[in-house]
């Protein structure tokens, strides 16, 4: 190749862009947080709770703001004056924080604003204080890294993961999972409400035991439903699906024990009031009022807000698959589970005990019931120990591995 030709193909080293590292700063963002705490007292609690004098980029922003904060804690009236007085302490520069900027900002913002509002100015401030963190940090070490002829693949890609991951776990100046009484302050006006249009409560369909359970089947909680074999376990939840139903609640059940068919032979001789037995073997010996009492019966359950599945082999995964579905197209409320134990255990936990596999079983039903504001009843049957007894009654403790159960029933 020609040197002419080699000169052309010849990168220079200064061929790329200077990139600027410094994060631009929303100053009248920060103005206004500060300025309306003069003002108005009912946000200086949203401004200690949400966010702290570090996230202001202007340096004589950041001293007002730790001054503030002190005058808080002291409970010292938040003025300009007592601004002033105190603004000494601060380990920082207090250059920009004479007497007359702090009363421009006192007298520039005193249009009333409401606490989510002011919490949407603090939310942007925290923002921009975390983008230039990630940009002065994580961004440098990627520009870094793209630009050194000896950076490897792994190093780059190692830096982009860290910078996502920071991103990711952004969660808007909050405390973790934690939120503050005034945060819940809103919800909990709006469960009030629910609770006075009784909207959060879903009826057993009998009322005597509505006043029991004083909420009915109350969104997120789990009932258990325990006996022995034979004791009409199945029957009393085949009950709760048709006055359910009649209420027009929808409600789904996952028949482990029997199959669809034998299902719906138990609603209609409950809805008719005919013999289970003539509905199975007799059918051919019903007079005719009989006959129509059954055909009404299949008729108003067809209309009836009920969802069966009886898949044989179930698994913790597929329910909760099928539940998010059911959730997303009719807004089920209220599950039946007979039985619980004919769930199959999770393959991670085949080689530990049944009390532990189980306990993680109903530790995920209980997750599923809160996540999708459900309630969901468990058909368990129950162990011998009440045939000892005297008076055969039957106790939680009987359940097998009856400790998790305990936890979780409401």
């Amino acid at each position: 190749m020609s040197e002419d030709k080699a000169k052309k193909f010849k990168v220079k080293k200064d061929a790329a862009p200077d990139f600027n590292f410094e994060a631009p700063v929303d100053v009248d963002n920060e103005q206004l947080v500060l300025g309306l705490l003069f003002n108005f007292p009912d946000l200086r609690t949203p401004f200690k709770i949400y966010t702290n004098y570090n996230a202001f980029a202007v340096e004589n922003h950041k001293c007002i703001a730790w001054t503030i904060e002190q005058l808080l804690e002291r409970r010292i009236e938040i003025t300009p004056d007592t601004i002033n007085s105190h603004k000494s302490e601060f380990p920082g520069t207090k250059t920009g924080t004479d007497l007359k900027y702090l009363n421009d900002l006192k007298n520039t913002f005193n249009e009333k604003h409401s606490i989510d509002a002011y919490r949407l100015f603090v939310d942007k401030l925290n923002r921009d204080n975390y983008k230039k963190q990630v940009r002065e940090t994580h961004l440098v070490d990627l520009y870094n890294s793209l630009n050194n002829p000896h950076s490897s693949i792994e190093k780059v890609a190692a830096n982009i993961e860290q910078m996502t991951k920071v991103l990711t776990n952004y969660d808007g100046g909050q405390m973790g999972g934690f939120k503050s009484t005034l945060d819940l302050m809103p919800s909990y006006d709006t469960a009030i409400v629910t609770r006075l249009e009784k909207k959060h409560f879903v009826s057993t369909g009998y009322n005597k035991l509505d006043r029991e359970l004083t909420v009915g089947f109350a969104k997120g909680g789990i009932s258990i439903i325990a006996g022995r074999p034979g004791m009409a376990k199945s029957a009393l939840a085949t009950n709760f699906l048709l006055r359910l139903g009649r209420l027009n609640r929808p409600s789904a059940l996952f028949a482990l024990e029997m199959n669809s068919v034998s299902t719906l032979d138990r609603m209609v001789a409950i809805e008719s009031g005919i013999s289970l037995e003539k509905i199975i073997k007799k059918r051919e010996t019903m007079f005719p009022v009989e006959r129509l009492a059954v055909k009404n019966a299949q008729q108003r359950i067809g209309r009836y807000p009920i969802y069966i599945d009886d898949t044989a082999t179930m698994t913790m995964e597929k329910m909760e698959l099928q539940l998010r579905k059911l959730v997303e197209s009719v807004n089920i409320e209220v599950v039946f589970i007979d039985l619980f134990m004919k769930i199959q255990k999770p393959k991670h936990t085949q080689n530990k005990s049944d009390a532990s596999a189980y306990s993680e079983m109903l530790n995920h039903v209980q997750r599923l019931a809160k996540s999708l504001g459900i309630h969901i009843v468990l058909v368990v049957q129950i162990g011998r120990k009440a045939e000892n007894r005297i008076d055969k009654r039957p106790q939680l403790s009987d359940i097998k591995d009856s400790g998790a159960y305990e936890e979780i029933a409401d």
